[in-house]
């Protein structure tokens, strides 16, 4: 009856994974690059990977992105919207849920009774389930187009993003994660799926080893959203006219517009 009940649930899913091809010959100018991942047209997700890009030549590298576009970006920028490629449908996802289902939904089914879930959302988390195994089936395909040199994304747990790294560790694409906040507490960053995770500086290591992440995964390289050069003292005195002996207090947090 589960089985029937995520079938019946997942009906428009698969019409819309299976309702056609998108063509991927167009991504042939994109071999052999490093490829970037963004989950969003947002600001604080934009400063994090558009300045380590700027390293290298607009031709070296390409933006694999959650949105149909990206605001203010630079004509030689190379970006691909990846949510056109999970509508190729492949029927050997759907035959891998289909043998998956059985024994994932017993164990689901126990999960939820032992810490007091309702059963109905065995339903929800079949959805989900059958939705991330074409994901996946889909960021190997897309892996397979692009032959990416490495992967570096800018979180490597969302639902898009998560299916990119994991399809190119299979294919022994290496991967890199820049983590898009604080790891505090480690939820949401551990376990790792990227092969390096590059960390904002020592605090953030020392957390994802609390989470279990081997030291030897772990490179500090500094946070890119923060790159320009901190005023002396003094400077920071003078800039602002405030005259010298007097205390002066700073607080510094992160705007609540994204936009802002």
């Amino acid at each position: 009856q589960s089985a029937l009940d995520v079938a019946v649930c997942g009906k428009a899913l698969l019409q819309a994974a299976f309702s056609g091809k998108t063509a991927v010959a167009d991504l042939a100018a994109f071999r052999g690059r490093i490829c970037f991942t963004l989950l969003g047209d947002l600001p604080r997700l934009k400063n994090l990977i558009l300045p380590l890009a700027d390293q290298f030549q607009p031709g070296e590298y390409v933006i694999a992105g959650c949105v149909p576009a990206l605001d203010g970006l630079a004509a030689d920028r190379s970006y691909i919207p990846v949510y056109r490629y999970w509508r190729d449908g492949s029927w050997e996802a759907l035959v891998r849920f289909a043998r998956l289902w059985p024994k994932a939904s017993r164990a689901i089914h126990r999960a939820l009774i032992r810490y007091g879930f309702s059963r109905h959302l065995l339903v929800h988390l079949g959805r989900s389930l059958l939705k991330q195994i074409l994901r996946l089936e889909q960021a190997r395909r897309l892996l397979r187009e692009l032959r990416p040199t490495c992967l570096i994304a800018d979180y490597d747990r969302n639902a898009h993003c998560a299916c990119l790294v994991l399809a190119a560790r299979e294919a022994g694409i290496p991967t890199a994660t820049m983590g898009h906040g604080i790891v505090n507490p480690d939820y949401g960053y551990t376990p790792l799926l990227a092969d390096v995770a590059f960390c904002w500086g020592e605090q953030h290591r020392q957390r994802l080893m609390e989470g279990g992440v081997a030291p030897e995964r772990l490179v500090v390289v500094g946070n890119p959203r923060m790159q320009e050069t901190i005023p002396s003292r003094e400077d920071a005195r003078r800039r602002m006219g405030i005259a010298g002996g007097r205390p002066v207090i700073l607080f510094a947090s992160q705007p609540i517009g994204e936009k802002e």
